[in-house]
C-alpha cells in the first residue's frame, strides 16, 4: 500500500530559513541601503544564497536539474543580448553587465528553493505578507502617520487633493502593482488550508483585502489598480472556461484574453483619448502632465529604436543619453532600447514558455487553485510592465521567477506501507 511520506516543512533548516529571510526583507531594500550607506540588506544575501542553491541543485532530480539549467541558459543569453551592443566600451559594459546579472539572479533564486507546492504556498504567504507591509507603509504615509528616511511624495491623480500619493517602504508603484495583484489572486483562489500559512478564514481574507485597498488609496497610482483588475479578469475568465472544459477551450480562452490584455496595454499606451478618460476621474491637471511626459518618453524610445533596432543602441548613445532611457517607464522600451527586437524576441519566448508550462496544471486537482493564480497573473505582470521604470525592474523579476518556479514543482515523495 502506498502513501504519501511526510513532507519535511519548508521553513526547515537554515539555508531554507535564509531564503524565506530574504523573502521578507525585500520590500526594504531601498531603505536598508540608506541606513548602511552601502548596499541593501538582500543584495548582501543574494550571492550567498545563489551558491548555496546551486550546491543543493546537484541533489536535485534530474528533470529538476535540466528545468535549472534551462532557465540558467536562457538567463545567459538574455544576459548577453541585452549588453552586447554596448560592448565597444568595456567598462559600461561590464558595469551594465553586473546590473543586469543581478537581476538574473533576483529570478534564479525562486527556481533554485521553491521546490514543491508546500515551498510555493509558503512563498506567496510571505509575499502576502510582505505586501501587507507595503501597503500600510504607503497609506500611513500618505496620511502623515509614518515618517521614513526617504519618501516619495507626488500629487493626487484622483482628485484626492488633500491626501498626496506615496509608494512607503517600496521603490516604485511597479513593485506595488505587482505585489498587490499577487495577493488578491491568492485571496481570490486559494481555500482557507492554503493561504497565508492555513489561516485563511473569511475574517483574515478580508482584514488582508481591507490592507490592500488601503494601500491602493495611499499609492492613488493607475498601474497598481488596473494590475489588480485585469488579473481578477482573467481569473474569473479562466474559471468560466475551464467550467465548460478543462482542456484545450480553456488554453484556447486564456491565449485570447492574453491577447485582449495586450490590446488594451497598447491603448492605454498609444491613445491620448483613453488616457483623458481616465485622467478625467480627479487631478486631471497632473494626471495629464504625467501623461504626456510618458508619452514623450515613449516617442523619444521609438525614435532611437528605429537607428538601432536589432541589437538596441551602442555605447556612445548610451553614454550621452543613458540617464534617460533607463528611466523610461516601461520595461518593454527599456529592454528593447537595450537589447533591440533580439532581446525582446528572447524575453517573449520565455514569457510564452513560462505561462503555457503553467497553464498544463489547470488540470490537476492538486495544484489547480495555485494554477489558476499563477496562469492569471501573467496579464497583470505584462500590464504593470508597460509603466515600469526601465531601471528599476529587480522585484519585477523576483516574481518572474516565482510563477516560472510553479511549472516544475515536485511531485509528493510515496513509499510503500
Amino acid at each position: 500500500m502506498a502513501t504519501i511520506a511526510r513532507t519535511p516543512k519548508p521553513t526547515k533548516g537554515l539555508v531554507n530559513k535564509l531564503f524565506f529571510l530574504w523573502v521578507l526583507i525585500l520590500p526594504f531594500s531601498f531603505l536598508t541601503a540608506l541606513a548602511t550607506g552601502i548596499i541593501a540588506a538582500d543584495k548582501a544575501l543574494a550571492p550567498l544564497l545563489l551558491a548555496l542553491g546551486l550546491f543543493r541543485m546537484t541533489t536535485a532530480s534530474r528533470q529538476r536539474q535540466r528545468f535549472i539549467i534551462f532557465h540558467i541558459s536562457i538567463a545567459t543569453v538574455f544576459l548577453v543580448v541585452t549588453n552586447i551592443s554596448l560592448i565597444a566600451d568595456t567598462g559600461v559594459f561590464w558595469t551594465q553587465m553586473g546590473v543586469a546579472a543581478v537581476n538574473m539572479g533576483y529570478f534564479l533564486l525562486p527556481i533554485l528553493f521553491i521546490r514543491d507546492i508546500h515551498y510555493f504556498r509558503t512563498a506567496s504567504s510571505m509575499i502576502i505578507i510582505i505586501t501587507m507591509l507595503a501597503c500600510l507603509s504607503a497609506f500611513l504615509v500618505s496620511v502623515g502617520l509614518l515618517t521614513l528616511p526617504y519618501e516619495r511624495f507626488a500629487v493626487s491623480r484622483l482628485g484626492l487633493e488633500y491626501l498626496p500619493k506615496s509608494v512607503g517602504i517600496l521603490s516604485n508603484y511597479g513593485d506595488m502593482a505587482l505585489l498587490c495583484s499577487f495577493t488578491v489572486l491568492l485571496t481570490a483562489a486559494l481555500p482557507k488550508q492554503d493561504y497565508l500559512f492555513g489561516s485563511g478564514s473569511r475574517t483574515v481574507k478580508t482584514l488582508v483585502m481591507f490592507i490592500v485597498l488601503l494601500g491602493v488609496i495611499g499609492a492613488q497610482s493607475r498601474s497598481v489598480a488596473f494590475s489588480i483588475l485585469i488579473g481578477l479578469l482573467s481569473y474569473r475568465f479562466l474559471k468560466f472556461f475551464l467550467k465548460k472544459s478543462r482542456g484545450r477551450q480553456a488554453a484556447k480562452g486564456m491565449m485570447t484574453a492574453s491577447l485582449a490584455i495586450l490590446t488594451a496595454t497598447i491603448l492605454i499606451v498609444a491613445a491620448p483619448s483613453l488616457f483623458d478618460a481616465v485622467s478625467g476621474l480627479g487631478g486631471q491637471e497632473e494626471a495629464q502632465t504625467t501623461i504626456e511626459g510618458r508619452l514623450g518618453q515613449y516617442q523619444f524610445a521609438w525614435n532611437l529604436l528605429k537607428e538601432s533596432p536589432i541589437f538596441g543602441v551602442d555605447a556612445h548613445i548610451y553614454m550621452k543619453m543613458g540617464n534617460a532611457i533607463d528611466f523610461i517607464h516601461s520595461l518593454w522600451f527599456g529592454l528593447s532600447l537595450r537589447g533591440g527586437v533580439v532581446a525582446l524576441i528572447v524575453i517573449c519566448f520565455w514569457f510564452f514558455w513560462s505561462f503555457n508550462s503553467s497553464m498544463k496544471f489547470l488540470t490537476d486537482s492538486t495544484r489547480y487553485k495555485e494554477a489558476l493564480v499563477v496562469t492569471a497573473f501573467f496579464s497583470s505582470m505584462l500590464l504593470a510592465a508597460s509603466f515600469y521604470p526601465a531601471h528599476m525592474v529587480t522585484p519585477f523579476w523576483f516574481m518572474f521567477g516565482i510563477v516560472t518556479s510553479f511549472s516544475c514543482l515536485e511531485r509528493p515523495q510515496y513509499r510503500s506501507k
